[in-house]
């Protein structure tokens, strides 16, 4: 179990797993899992159809692995990830991408808000600095603004893949979306429920300026925020 201290008694001994969705990441998907392994208890890595090697890499790492036969997207893959996680007996799931655009050393920042404090759900918000490619930073602007002001939410980055919450409100936040508006989708659905959370900085980190969500996904993510207002 992971410990820390002064932790309420009741949440110490929660078990922390995370998920990592992972199309085409063997690049870096090995020193990802060598630094999440640090500060979890479990990693289960989604391999959503990748057609390199992240799957035998993953499996290197000594972490489990889920094969989905084919790439259905980062929505899908997280989902089955977690839902793997309730079954194994989650307390705390954390999400984290594959591909290193996340500092796994920043994981503990996540978790304690959930063990120190009366919150459900935390989201790793990336300042929107000049290390986030021009294109994304205004794509990121746009949605997560949208975002706060649909759905009566204050979140800076709602587009973040680095996130933790409570095992017990997964049902309250799972999303539908299997692509990459799943993000934005499982904002909706925490404040829909009116689930408690908070917002923690985190680095911003671009190794590749093709990463993140495309302009079709965000366009989609657009009308899908309206189309969720109506029926909030």
């Amino acid at each position: 179990m992971v410990l820390l201290t002064k932790v309420d008694q009741s949440k110490k001994s929660l078990k922390v797993i995370a998920v990592v969705p992972a199309y085409n990441e063997s690049k870096r998907i090995a020193s990802v899992l060598h630094e999440v392994k640090k500060y979890t208890d479990k990693v289960i890595v989604v391999n959503d159809g990748s057609t390199d090697d992240t799957a035998q890499i993953a499996r290197e790492s000594e972490v489990q692995v889920i094969d989905l036969k084919e790439n259905k997207g980062a929505g899908n893959a997280t989902r089955e990830g977690c839902l793997e996680a309730i079954r194994l007996g989650a307390g705390i799931i954390l999400t984290i991408d594959a591909d290193g655009q996340h500092d796994p050393r920043e994981i503990p920042n996540l978790l304690q808000p959930l063990l120190y404090e009366d919150v459900q759900v935390v989201f790793g918000g990336r300042p929107r600095n000049p290390s986030m490619p021009i294109e994304n930073r205004l794509g990121n602007h746009l949605l997560s603004k949208t975002s706060s002001f649909l759905l009566g939410v204050t979140i800076l980055d709602t587009l973040t893949g680095f996130r933790a919450f409570h095992a017990a409100v997964f049902e309250g936040v799972v999303w539908k979306s299997n692509r990459y508006s799943f993000v934005s989708e499982m904002v909706f659905r925490m404040a829909k429920n009116k689930l408690r959370f908070k917002e923690v900085p985190v680095s911003t980190i671009y190794h590749d300026n093709k990463k993140g969500m495309r302009k079709r996904d965000g366009i989609k993510t657009l009308f899908l925020l309206f189309w969720w207002k109506m029926v909030l």
